[in-house]
């Protein structure tokens, strides 16, 4: 009923479907390295839509500027890095369980939403130029071998 009503359901509607979509992919998904690809698979999609991004970014600077549109643009971040979060514990070799190492993890799941926040950027910026894939690649690659090491340790 309001422009910033308009607002709310924009920013819910993007993140939220998002995460959902998500969600349905990791679902049935045993193997703790394919819930990782898979994450990142997702991630990689998301940033690749740079006109979602584009619309999402002209709004930024009004929900910069309103209390609570702040803080629902917060809460829906902290979704968003508990799903990340998750899905990294459980993509670890023999799980989340043994060693968590919570507080890493809770770092690495900031990483990873800063990440397809930052492609998404550089990819609407110069798609003809910018290896959108190939950064994913080598993001997924890093991942893996952090989850890797963190898990023989």
């Amino acid at each position: 009923g309001s422009k910033q009503g308009l607002v709310d359901a924009i920013i819910d509607s993007l993140m939220d479907a998002e995460d959902e979509a998500l969600r349905e992919h990791l679902e049935g998904i045993e193997e703790p390295e394919e819930r990782v690809r898979t994450l990142i698979d997702e991630q990689r999609q998301i940033s690749a839509d740079w006109r979602g991004f584009r619309a999402f970014y002209e709004l930024l600077p009004h929900i910069m500027r309103d209390d609570r549109l702040r803080e629902d643009l917060a809460a829906d971040y902290a979704k968003s890095r508990e799903l990340d979060r998750q899905t990294l514990a459980a993509g670890r070799p023999g799980g989340g369980s043994a060693g968590a190492g919570g507080e890493d993890l809770d770092k690495l799941a900031a990483l990873s939403v800063a990440v397809v926040e930052g492609l998404a950027v550089q990819y609407a910026a110069d798609q003809e130029h910018f290896d959108h894939d190939g950064t994913y690649r080598l993001w997924e690659d890093m991942v893996l071998a952090y989850l890797g090491e963190k898990s023989e340790r």
